[in-house]
């Protein structure tokens, strides 16, 4: 009856990737072979998940979730006709110690402290 445990597995194994416990999974195994061992299932769980059929996952006891059949491409192939609008432009390099402004805020900023640096001045020349 263990030669028929992946298959179980994965028949109980939600089919949209979601996890499953290790101990929920365990206790509706039991109802298909009310013998199986708990080594025997870590068993036949730990071999899936190497031959890339199942996925660990979290949570108290531990999830398994089953592992996508087609692995989504990794990049897409430019059309002939994207290729040729296609430019690379290097980064624009901004002199060291010099920061590039940050819109009004900055210019808001600067302005505030012009005028607080002109009554500054025009307060020390009438103290004098």
């Amino acid at each position: 009856m263990l030669d028929k445990l992946p298959e179980l597995i994965l028949s109980l194994t939600p089919a949209d990737g979601s996890s499953v416990g290790n101990g929920a999974l365990l206790k509706q195994l039991r109802k298909h072979i009310p013998s199986l061992a708990e080594e025997d299932y870590t068993a036949v769980r730990d071999a899936m998940i190497g031959q890339g059929l199942l996925g660990k996952g979290r949570g108290r006891g531990g999830s398994i979730h089953k592992v996508a059949e087609t692995p989504a491409p990794k990049y897409q192939e430019m059309e002939a006709a994207d290729a040729e609008d296609f430019e690379l432009t290097q980064p624009v390099a901004i002199p060291h110690g010099k920061t590039p402004a940050k819109g009004r805020a900055n210019r808001v900023n600067s302005a505030s402290r012009e005028a607080r640096l002109k009554c500054s001045a025009t307060a020390t020349t009438k103290s004098v």
